[in-house]
């Protein structure tokens, strides 16, 4: 019962110190912006790139490889921008390669790459 009420306390105590923090209101929220650019990052399975959107998103309509995105955005800084590329991801290093093995049966030149 004392090593209850004696944990308790020391439970109450850390809440207490953690309620006080002075870092608490100095902390930035993360911008939707910084978000959007977080959810980015990882692996991609890139099945074709085209400069024309409407080539890309034909691409991806006919063979059901990915969705596209515009290589201008900012949330993809590794990529070169100009570009609209049929991806797959983010994902990590491993199932970007696995997916382009597969994809490599509909678009021979598919590759891996990290969008940041």
């Amino acid at each position: 019962m004392r090593t209850t009420f004696l944990m308790l306390s020391m439970l109450a105590g850390a809440a207490s110190i953690a309620t006080a923090s002075p870092l608490q209101n100095q902390t930035p929220a993360l911008s939707q912006e910084a978000l959007s650019s977080f959810a980015a990052c990882g692996w991609y399975a890139i099945s074709a790139c085209s400069p024309s959107h409407a080539e890309a998103q034909n691409f991806a309509s006919q063979h059901g490889t990915g969705y596209v995105i515009n290589t201008s955005s900012p949330e993809f800084p590794n990529f070169r921008p100009g570009y609209f590329c049929v991806v797959n991801g983010p994902m990590s290093y491993g199932a970007a390669n696995s997916t382009v093995a597969r994809l490599r049966r509909v678009s021979p030149t598919a590759y891996a790459k990290n969008g940041c």
